[in-house]
């Protein structure tokens, strides 16, 4: 073999997709920024910007693995979005475990609706967050756009020595501050200040990229769990950190988050306990 046609290894393939996952979506977000003049808000005029932008590790992950397998490579990436079929427990698992502990956590801490009488259904509301996930999948941003780089192209990369811990901490780190421009926006901090919010998004995104780890291997690498479990991640974070739906009392926004950061590593031992028992794994 032709040493130039060697296949670049493994750190040049991350390199490569996370400099243009990173280029297409700081570029396709900054530019519209700059014209905010300082007064980041998430209005009408940026979505298209953010929707955009979004798509960016979809397109890098579709490049780079053209480069390096031509359509065939593309072929088999594209598929990882068409695997459904795997254990129902493994559905279980991904659907079900977050959401149940979100409502135990809120039920036992007592943390009601700003409106009292309406705490029975948001914790309904919670508790069907797959099902809300499943309609963002195709209505929301994020998911169906990044879940095909993350999951699809940069996932196996990282996992060939098969170890969860390493792969979970890189593919989270990649993916939090790949978000870094729109750590501006306050709507996106969940009312923390910017240095806390840099030193807390990155935690969650490392657990949850753990539990997306585990879900990646129990369905045989698909991809359509991955954006369906993000897209619920969305959904239930989201309304779990909403101070105008939930009463807070005297809970700062810190401790708020400190609280999901709490159920997201409970979550990430039983997927641990769960990765390790023939019940679910086989």
């Amino acid at each position: 073999m032709n040493p130039l046609d060697k296949p670049p290894g493994v750190h040049m393939n991350v390199i490569r997709f996370v400099t243009l996952t990173y280029g297409l979506a700081w570029v396709i977000w900054v530019v519209p920024m700059v014209a905010m003049d300082g007064a980041y808000e998430f209005n009408d005029a940026f979505f298209p910007f953010m929707l955009a932008g979004s798509f960016s590790p979809t397109v890098a992950a579709i490049v780079c693995k053209f480069v390096d397998e031509k359509w065939e490579g593309v072929k088999g990436l594209l598929r990882q979005v068409c695997r459904v079929i795997f254990p129902m427990k493994t559905y279980a698992y991904a659907l079900f475990m977050l959401p149940v502990l979100a409502v135990l956590t809120y039920a036992i801490l007592r943390i009601q609706a700003v409106n009292p009488e309406e705490s029975t259904l948001l914790y309904v509301t919670m508790a069907v967050a797959p099902i809300n996930g499943l309609l963002g999948l195709f209505t929301g941003i994020g998911p169906l756009g990044e879940e095909l780089g993350w999951r699809g192209y940069l996932q196996p990369i990282l996992c060939r020595k098969k170890n969860d811990v390493l792969a979970a901490i890189a593919i989270g780190l990649i993916w939090a501050f790949w978000h870094l421009p729109l750590f501006l926006f306050p709507e996106w901090r969940s009312g923390l200040d910017l240095p806390t919010f840099l030193l807390l998004y990155p935690l969650s995104t490392v657990m949850l990229s753990f539990i997306m780890t585990k879900l990646w291997r129990w369905s045989n690498r698909s991809v359509f769990l991955a954006m369906w479990f993000h897209s619920l991640v969305n959904s239930l974070l989201g309304l779990m950190t909403d101070a105008e739906v939930f009463d807070f009392a005297e809970r700062s926004s810190v401790s708020v988050y400190l609280l999901i950061l709490g159920i997201l590593l409970v979550c990430c031992v039983l997927f641990e306990i769960g990765s390790r028992s023939s019940h679910v794994t086989s």
